[in-house]
């Protein structure tokens, strides 16, 4: 699939229509202009007298949520504020959020900043950038105490994530809010709640939408993305008949990117139950089709490089030994992180989970699979190099080239899809191997991608 750098791109393609400004805007560059960018409204006598009223324990009333309305949220749509788009967001909660307010106070004040900015992402009169923007702010909202997001803010950001009659980029930053909650509740050990939010959003994020755009292919297969790693986490309690089946067509799919597939193998092992309609043993098979492709990619994307350099005249093909075209480290440890997280998906760490469980006596090919992948995915890490790449194809069951379930044919030739240069990641979804962009704006809070590590150290 294409790489997250043309998600950005297209991203930024989908931004660039002229501003279209609302209501709110209007109102917040009233009174000769005196609120007419974010500086103003840091250095506003309003500003400073909502943050009064409500440190000394006064209650949000009408002149506080016209604040919020009025002129916190609107700066995310004034033209003067384009170039600091980013930092404005920023600055909208701790205009509106101070941690010095009541408890009442803040829940009053939090949902009315939830409700204005939601109402601001969804409207067909504002421009893209704005309306992004206002769903990332979503994203990026904590609770009083700073320590956790808000979780007022998750029905918003699932029921946008879901929508299919909003734009992907819309959506796409509602998924990477949605996609960070998931991982904090799954961090603390707590994720009912958030699953029974989130889980109505999973089908329709699994589905995506037309792809009407130039790159749009990439945000559907990214929204995809996100809604597996948000069932991987949560498991079966979000994993409806419909996301799960979803889910598993995905990982069936030979057109569809292999990280993708990946994932959906990974989202199928921790969510997929008796009771969700799956053939568990198309799906096993599935697996070892998408863990076969990928190394299939790798090693077919080797043998064009050696051809191309034959044929500028750098002598015959050395089976292996050529020093001018060899598989990157970085390429090997990839496969590395998809072999391991194939063999999880078949049974799980703690041996209770995984597809292997829903095969019942019939489960010992899954398992014999799995210990393969696992013995393979440890191989390329400790040694990633091309022959570890085509052992393990050989320790799979299948040499390179023969067809087999959710493949679509032979791969000894060029890959269905065009690999990425040596070092560029093949996917924008997270991977120990690559960083995970997770919104269109760089990530969250200005959390630092995932380091550059083995999954096995």
């Amino acid at each position: 699939m294409r790489s997250s750098r043309t998600l950005h791109r297209w991203l930024l393609a989908s931004l660039l229509p002229a501003w279209i400004l609302a209501a709110g805007p209007a109102r917040a560059q009233d009174d000769g202009g005196r609120l007419s960018n974010a500086t103003k409204v840091d250095n506003a006598v309003e500003t400073r007298e909502y943050r009064e009223r409500l440190r000394d324990g006064g209650p949000f009333d009408e002149a506080a949520r016209e604040f919020v309305v009025g002129t916190a949220v609107p700066q995310l749509a004034l033209e003067a504020n384009r170039s600091t788009v980013e930092r404005v967001r920023r600055r909208i909660p701790e205009w509106v959020l101070p941690g010095d307010m009541t408890d009442k106070a803040f829940a009053d004040a939090a949902t009315t900043l939830v409700e204005a900015a939601a109402s601001l992402a969804r409207s067909g009169t504002t421009a893209a950038v704005v309306r992004v923007n206002a769903m990332l702010l979503l994203g990026d909202l904590r609770d009083k105490d700073k320590r956790r997001l808000l979780p007022a803010a998750v029905p918003a950001l699932a029921a946008a994530a879901g929508d299919a009659t909003l734009p992907l980029e819309v959506r796409v930053a509602a998924a990477a809010g949605l996609a960070r909650h998931a991982d904090a509740s799954k961090a603390a050990g707590d994720t009912a709640g958030l699953a029974k939010a989130v889980t109505p959003a999973l089908a329709p994020m699994l589905t995506g939408g037309p792809a009407s755009k130039p790159g749009s292919a990439a945000a559907i297969d990214w929204l995809a993305g996100r809604a597996l790693a948000i069932l991987q986490a949560l498991g079966p309690q979000a994993g409806t008949q419909a996301a799960v089946q979803s889910a598993a067509r995905i990982l069936d799919d030979a057109a569809r990117a292999i990280d993708l597939r990946v994932r959906a193998a990974a989202a199928l092992g921790s969510a997929a139950t008796a009771e969700s309609g799956v053939d568990a043993g198309r799906a096993v098979e599935a697996v070892r089709a998408a863990a076969t492709a990928a190394l299939e990619a790798d090693i077919a994307a080797l043998e064009s490089r050696r051809f191309e350099s034959q044929l500028a005249g750098g002598g015959p093909p050395s089976g292996g030994g050529d020093v001018k075209a060899s598989l990157p480290v970085l390429a090997c440890r990839r496969n590395a992180w998809r072999l391991a997280t194939c063999a999880e998906a078949l049974v799980g760490p703690d041996g209770g989970s995984g597809l292997a469980r829903l095969l019942g006596n019939d489960a010992a090919a899954a398992k014999t699979l799995a210990a393969a992948l696992k013995q393979a995915a440890t191989a390329l890490d400790s040694q990633p190099e091309e022959r570890s790449v085509r052992d393990a194809l050989a320790a799979l069951g299948r040499p390179s080239g023969a067809a087999g379930p959710g493949d679509a044919g032979p791969s000894t030739t060029e890959p269905s899809r065009p690999q990425p240069p040596a070092g560029e990641p093949e996917s924008p979804f997270a991977s120990p191997f690559a960083p995970q962009p997770s919104q269109p704006n760089g990530p969250p809070g200005g959390e630092p991608p995932p380091p550059v590590e083995s999954p096995f150290k």
